[in-house]
């Protein structure tokens, strides 16, 4: 083993150990999916999936045990709203985010009876987290995980006007790919570029995708992003980001000329107020999966800028915003529970057990009163407001993101 290439030799050998999809069923919380069907499993073990040494350590790597940006890990069938569900995580963040197919052809082999179902990592499009009640346009991946990160942030394909949540859903993405940036002080910045680095065209495709790393080199990288924002500084109050450590120990402020500095590819990211060329396709929107004729009657009185929920003919929910109804893939997976809970069905319990995270997005559906929901009735022309995705309590990793170009003043 003292001689590298005979190690590397040997380890292409090795079947996958399975450190990976270990590490996997720690960072990623199942409770919201109870019940549902999993593809999941090591190729060490017999799982179908190839196997690589990992560009990292050289250990014989699955790919069900190295990085992806999205992970297509369960299925609801049948399911709720009288249709299949899938939902998978984002990276190693622990709440698990619902998955739609991709439009058109491509996406049948997500409708494949469940035991001929395999993972569709990275495909598909990304919809809202499984835990907290919202409308949105799923987002397609493929342009996410193509963006040029050095030259733009991430913006929707799908509607951000309300009741939409667009910008919050690919906000995830901008979060992830911001832990990556350093902030250095302009000597510092000049100093780095005498070694020649071109500016940053990082996309989640580059990194992510076409490295293949196994999840614990992967957790190693991503520690040394996150030890730099023990550099940060931020208010009591507010959690804004009032200054930040430079390399050299300098302190960066709001009044300050810095640089950032891209820790993938060791350019320099540089923002542009262009967005990224989309498909017109993209812009071409629906708000229903289903016709006039099986819509529910919409609710009377239903103040301006409110949503109110109801029962299609066939037993689907829409809602009703302003006088236009929204159904299908549009409606959060929580927006669908609480609604059925709120018509008298008993969902069982959907509290996080995860040890150490105090069921930080789970409600006891048992009691729709009991957990906080204020849905609109169809019967009793009710409405409610449902909940934006700022009200969730969220880890450390989702608090207020400050652009280095935006700092917020104390006060």
């Amino acid at each position: 083993m003292d001689d590298s290439s005979a190690k590397a030799n040997l380890l292409t050998k090795t079947l996958c150990p399975g450190l990976g999809l270990a590490a996997r069923m720690v960072d990623h919380c199942p409770c919201k999916t109870r019940g549902w069907h999993k593809s999941l499993g090591c190729g060490g073990d017999g799982y179908d999936a190839e196997s690589r040494p990992c560009l990292k350590c050289g250990i014989n790597t699955c790919d069900e045990c190295r990085i992806h940006v999205i992970y297509q890990v369960y299925m609801q069938d049948p399911g709720l709203d009288n249709r299949r569900w899938w939902a998978g995580y984002l990276l190693t963040y622990f709440m698990p985010f619902a998955l739609h197919p991709p439009i058109g052809d491509d996406g049948a082999s997500w409708h494949l009876p469940v035991d001929l179902t395999k993972a569709h990592h990275d495909q598909g499009r990304f919809h809202v987290p499984l835990h907290i009640d919202a409308i949105a346009d799923p987002e397609p991946i493929d342009r996410i995980l193509d963006v040029n990160l050095g030259r733009h942030h991430i913006t929707p394909a799908g509607r951000i006007t309300a009741p939409f949540d667009g910008d919050q859903l690919v906000n995830f993405f901008n979060m992830a790919a911001e832990s990556r940036r350093e902030l250095v002080c302009v000597p510092c910045f000049e100093k780095h570029q005498t070694q020649g680095f071109a500016p940053c065209s990082c996309t989640f495709r580059k990194r992510m995708l076409d490295r293949w790393v196994c999840i614990p080199c992967y957790a190693k990288e991503k520690a040394e992003e996150d030890a730099l924002a023990q550099r940060r500084v931020f208010h009591g109050k507010t959690s804004h980001i009032l200054s930040r450590a430079c390399r050299c120990g300098d302190k960066i402020t709001p009044d300050d000329e810095y640089m950032a500095i891209c820790n993938w590819c060791n350019g320099r990211v540089e923002y542009t107020n262009e967005d990224e060329v989309d498909d017109e396709d993209a812009k071409t929107f629906s708000n229903n999966d289903d016709d006039e004729d099986n819509a529910a009657p919409a609710p009377t009185d239903l103040p301006p800028d409110h949503i109110g929920l109801a029962h299609n003919k066939d037993g689907t929910v829409s809602a009703f915003f302003n006088g236009e109804r929204i159904s299908g893939e549009r409606l959060g997976y929580e927006t669908v529970v609480r609604y059925a809970v709120s018509k008298g069905a008993d969902l069982g319990c959907a509290c996080c057990t995860c040890p150490d995270r105090g069921c930080q997005h789970g409600h006891d559906h048992s009691d729709a009163e009991e957990s906080g929901s204020d849905y609109g009735d169809a019967d009793t022309e009710d409405d409610y407001t449902g909940v934006d995705f700022d009200e969730e309590e969220e880890p450390e990793y989702f608090e207020e993101q400050t652009d280095p170009e935006d700092f917020e003043e104390d006060g």
